[in-house]
């Protein structure tokens, strides 16, 4: 019989469960002061929260640390002991007083441990806000549809509701844990721990009993729940393909794999074990390093999953424009039609793929992003020539962008490519570049009829100037709640000079200055001398756009000079939408629907 030795230690081990990428930031910083702790940390909220908290009680955790809603789920359904990050009233006014340069009604949403200090500290400033308590995180629609009659633009709450609220159209603050209560919590658990030794020393016996195994081990039941793992960092890329494979390793259809991910090489081998009335599938496996693949230069594959993540924190979903183009969106997804997408750089043309792939129905596979700027010889070789190229996939939507980037003669190929292979009816095409590119504005009418596209196009940000300070300071509190900057606000005379500038580079941009200036700020605060500073180093080049172009030539269709007379009238008006609509005499739903 071999004996497992269990080795004594004083350290106290916690799983951290944080709602948000900040605070997790955050508690990596504090439990440095807690030498007697050691910390790991995942992030995920509610039901996520909970699974990743299950998927990691192999490690032989001694408590769980988590917050607001993650932590009441937590405490229902873990079989550890869960402290909860307290809120305070400092970090509840930190989120107000962000919201105070958005224009419009705002109201604070969430769980009772955020809107029973929130009341007190309305009722003691005397405030105007409106408080609305959930218990669950279903409770939020109805909470939503009310303020949405009572006119209301902007919800402080916790990140279940943010989430929530900006998918249904509103600007959103997020509430976040300030230091003080992180080390609060760590005290807590250092108390409840200490007062649970003897289960704690029990508990490490029996995970090192099952975690005598060499090389590495995952363990599913057959429903797909993580029953075991050995591995010390979670690879989620991993844990999703051997999910995949639970059926076939089954039914005996395979029961050795090779697999690439993130430039490691996976040898697994797979085993189904009957216990009782249960089905185990075990993978074994190890990874070495593997060189890179070249001919998949600017090609990448991504889920419905992986894009909802990539869309959560979009910079322009966060402008408030994809609320604007997401009805077009929506009716191009209900049939096959190719989609042509126009935009300066920086407008947004990949999020507006991406949400487009959003809205295609559940049959629909992959996104399948084809850059052609970063593709290099062999893989565009492979594009149009190898078998196993993606155009000649079926069930996916297939963006090719930055068509500008190609050179005549390949650009031929690739439309008779797709034109023999019949791609776009096998699959969602989309198109996008930049109007301004010589080469798109040559084939922009050949793309159109040839493929018959439904054409959307961006607008750029300097038609948009007015949402300027909101983006900003609800990005400065995305950027607080990521752990990435700590400045307290923006000067509103700093929100002048920057709705003054023209921004050639539009969204993108915006987003990385604003990045610039958080990182430089000296005194948590952002100053209309910074901004000017900052401006004064982008060198911008022409961006295609003519703001002196005010002849307008008959000699084309009405709707291109309606839209030229618009996107004058705009420019007169700063790019003050409700200005240009008011001279125009229409209203600003109407100037939105002639430009698209």
């Amino acid at each position: 019989m071999k004996q497992i030795e269990i080795k004594q230690t004083d350290k106290i081990r916690a799983l951290a469960v944080a709602p948000y990428p900040g605070l997790k930031d955050i508690l990596e910083r504090e439990v440095k002061a807690f030498p007697d702790i050691q910390l790991d940390v995942v992030t995920g909220d509610m039901e996520e929260g909970v699974q990743l908290a299950r998927e990691n009680f192999h490690a032989n955790y001694d408590i769980v640390i988590s917050r607001g809603g993650t932590a009441r789920l937590l405490r229902e359904r873990a079989p550890l002991p869960v402290i909860d990050i307290s809120i305070s009233m400092t970090d509840i006014l930190q989120a107000i007083r962000l919201g105070r340069d958005i224009p419009g009604k705002q109201a604070i949403v969430g769980f009772p441990n955020i809107t029973d200090r929130a009341a007190d500290l309305v009722d003691m400033l005397s405030m105007d806000i409106d408080i609305f308590t959930i218990d669950q995180a279903s409770d939020i629609n109805g909470i939503l549809e009310q303020l949405k009659k009572e006119n209301c633009r902007t919800v402080i709450c916790d990140v279940i509701s943010s989430r929530t609220a900006r998918s249904a159209g509103f600007d959103t603050i997020l509430i976040t844990s300030g230091r003080s209560s992180v080390r609060r919590a760590l005290n807590d658990a250092r108390r409840e721990v200490q007062a649970m030794q003897n289960m704690r020393e029990e508990n490490i016996f029996l995970r090192r009993l099952l975690s005598e195994h060499s090389g590495e081990t995952m363990v599913f039941l057959e429903n797909g729940t993580m029953y075991f793992s050995t591995e010390q960092e979670e690879t989620p890329e991993l844990t999703a393909f051997l999910r995949e494979s639970l059926d076939d390793v089954k039914n005996g259809i395979t029961s050795r794999i090779t697999r690439s991910l993130n430039g490691y090489l996976y040898m697994i081998k797979a085993d189904v074990f009957q216990v009782g009335q249960r089905t185990f599938i075990a993978y074994y496996f190890n990874r070495s390093r593997s060189g890179g693949n070249s001919r998949m230069a600017g090609i990448s594959y991504l889920t419905r999953r992986e894009v909802r993540k990539l869309m959560e924190n979009s910079f322009f979903r966060l402008s408030g424009e994809m609320n604007h183009i997401l009805p077009s969106l929506q009716k191009m997804a209900e049939n096959r039609l190719p989609v042509l997408i126009m935009g300066e750089y920086g407008t947004g043309r990949s999020e507006a793929a991406m949400e487009y792939y959003l809205c295609c129905s559940q049959d629909v596979q992959n996104y399948i992003d084809i850059d052609i700027q970063t593709m290099n010889d062999r893989s565009r070789d492979f594009l149009i020539n190898n078998h196993r190229s993606p155009l000649f996939f079926t069930g996916n939507v297939i963006h090719l962008k930055n068509l500008g980037f190609l050179n005549e003669s390949y650009l031929s190929d690739l439309f008779h490519t797709l034109i023999h292979a019949e791609v776009c009816l096998s699959n969602k095409v989309i198109f996008s570049g930049n109007p301004g590119h010589m080469t798109m504005q040559k084939y922009i009418r050949y793309i159109k009829d040839k493929f018959s596209c439904i054409e959307l196009e961006l607008l750029p940000l300097r038609y948009n100037t007015e949402r300027i300070p909101a983006i900003a300071n609800m990005y400065l509190s995305q950027s607080n709640a990521a752990g990435r900057t700590d400045v307290m606000r923006i000067e509103s005379r700093a929100f002048h000079n920057l709705a003054a500038y023209h921004w050639p580079g539009n969204y993108t941009q915006l987003e990385r200055v604003l990045n610039q200036l958080f990182v430089l700020s000296k005194d948590h605060m952002i100053h209309a001398e910074d901004v000017s500073e900052v401006l004064l180093m982008e060198h911008d080049e022409d961006s295609g756009h003519s703001a002196s172009a005010d002849y307008f030539s008959l000699k084309r269709p009405l709707k291109e000079i309606e839209k030229e007379i618009i996107q004058s009238v705009l420019r007169e008006n700063n790019g003050n939408q409700s200005a240009a609509a008011k001279q125009l005499g229409i209203s600003r739903t109407t100037l939105w629907r002639m430009l698209q």
